[in-house]
Protein backbone atom coordinates (compact mmCIF):
# COMPACT_ATOMS: atom_id res chain seq x y z
CA UNK A 1 0.00 0.00 0.00
CA UNK A 2 3.00 2.31 0.90
CA UNK A 3 4.48 1.81 -2.87
CA UNK A 4 1.05 2.67 -4.51
CA UNK A 5 0.95 5.64 -2.00
CA UNK A 6 4.33 6.98 -3.17
CA UNK A 7 3.82 5.85 -6.55
CA UNK A 8 0.84 8.54 -7.14
CA UNK A 9 3.35 11.16 -6.06
CA UNK A 10 5.67 10.16 -8.54
CA UNK A 11 8.52 8.94 -6.57
CA UNK A 12 9.39 6.45 -3.52
CA UNK A 13 8.98 8.84 -0.18
CA UNK A 14 11.76 8.17 2.78
CA UNK A 15 11.08 8.58 6.04
CA UNK A 16 12.39 7.09 9.11
CA UNK A 17 8.87 7.42 11.46
CA UNK A 18 9.80 7.92 14.93
CA UNK A 19 7.99 9.39 18.18
CA UNK A 20 9.68 11.71 20.27
CA UNK A 21 7.24 12.95 23.15
CA UNK A 22 8.23 17.12 22.31
CA UNK A 23 7.27 16.18 18.72
CA UNK A 24 3.75 14.68 18.64
CA UNK A 25 1.03 16.27 16.90
CA UNK A 26 -2.30 14.27 16.42
CA UNK A 27 -3.15 17.18 13.80
CA UNK A 28 -0.35 15.30 11.36
CA UNK A 29 -1.53 11.61 11.95
CA UNK A 30 -5.34 12.96 11.24
CA UNK A 31 -4.00 14.51 8.26
CA UNK A 32 -1.79 11.31 7.02
CA UNK A 33 -4.83 9.29 7.81
CA UNK A 34 -7.53 11.36 5.80
CA UNK A 35 -5.30 11.12 2.74
CA UNK A 36 -5.03 7.35 2.84
CA UNK A 37 -8.41 7.70 2.99
CA UNK A 38 -9.00 9.68 -0.26
CA UNK A 39 -6.48 7.43 -2.06
CA UNK A 40 -9.45 4.60 -1.08
CA UNK A 41 -7.38 3.01 1.11
CA UNK A 42 -8.39 1.78 4.80
CA UNK A 43 -6.79 2.92 7.49
CA UNK A 44 -5.60 0.42 10.20
CA UNK A 45 -6.80 1.87 13.44
CA UNK A 46 -4.32 -0.03 15.58
CA UNK A 47 -1.37 1.05 13.19
CA UNK A 48 -2.19 4.88 13.27
CA UNK A 49 -2.82 5.16 17.33
CA UNK A 50 -1.13 7.67 19.50
CA UNK A 51 1.83 6.28 20.67
CA UNK A 52 2.00 5.20 25.13
CA UNK A 53 4.60 5.74 27.36
CA UNK A 54 4.23 2.46 28.50
CA UNK A 55 4.90 0.64 25.19
CA UNK A 56 7.71 3.31 23.86
CA UNK A 57 10.47 2.28 22.10
CA UNK A 58 12.75 4.92 21.38
CA UNK A 59 12.91 5.42 17.09
CA UNK A 60 13.39 8.86 16.84
CA UNK A 61 15.42 10.16 13.93
CA UNK A 62 15.92 13.77 12.29
CA UNK A 63 13.71 14.26 9.91
CA UNK A 64 12.21 17.44 8.78
CA UNK A 65 8.94 18.36 6.56
CA UNK A 66 8.85 20.26 3.22
CA UNK A 67 8.90 24.28 3.66
CA UNK A 68 5.06 24.18 3.68
CA UNK A 69 4.48 21.14 5.90
CA UNK A 70 2.49 19.66 3.56
CA UNK A 71 4.49 17.49 1.64
CA UNK A 72 6.50 14.25 2.49
CA UNK A 73 9.19 14.08 5.58
CA UNK A 74 12.24 13.89 3.94
CA UNK A 75 15.95 12.31 6.04
CA UNK A 76 18.38 14.83 7.35
CA UNK A 77 21.39 15.86 5.79
CA UNK A 78 19.49 17.86 3.10
CA UNK A 79 22.15 20.76 3.41
CA UNK A 80 26.01 20.03 3.80
CA UNK A 81 28.57 22.91 4.56
CA UNK A 82 31.20 23.33 1.68
CA UNK A 83 34.62 22.80 2.93
CA UNK A 84 36.57 26.14 4.27
CA UNK A 85 33.50 28.15 4.24
CA UNK A 86 30.48 28.44 6.78
CA UNK A 87 28.34 28.51 3.46
CA UNK A 88 26.12 25.51 2.93
CA UNK A 89 24.06 24.48 -0.05
CA UNK A 90 21.20 22.30 -0.42
CA UNK A 91 22.23 18.54 -1.11
CA UNK A 92 20.10 17.41 -4.72
CA UNK A 93 18.23 14.09 -4.62
CA UNK A 94 21.31 12.41 -5.83
CA UNK A 95 23.68 13.57 -3.77
CA UNK A 96 21.43 12.87 -0.22
CA UNK A 97 21.87 9.04 -1.11
CA UNK A 98 25.47 9.30 -1.11
CA UNK A 99 25.45 11.65 1.82
CA UNK A 100 23.23 9.26 3.80
CA UNK A 101 23.30 5.74 2.75
CA UNK A 102 20.20 4.50 4.43
CA UNK A 103 18.26 6.33 1.75
CA UNK A 104 19.34 3.70 -0.49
Amino acid sequence: MYEELCASLGEFVHHYPGYAPDNYDPTILERTQDVIRARGYDVDEELWRAPSDDELISVTAKCQHSPSDAGPIKPMPTRVRRAGTSRSRRLPHSERRQEAPWLS
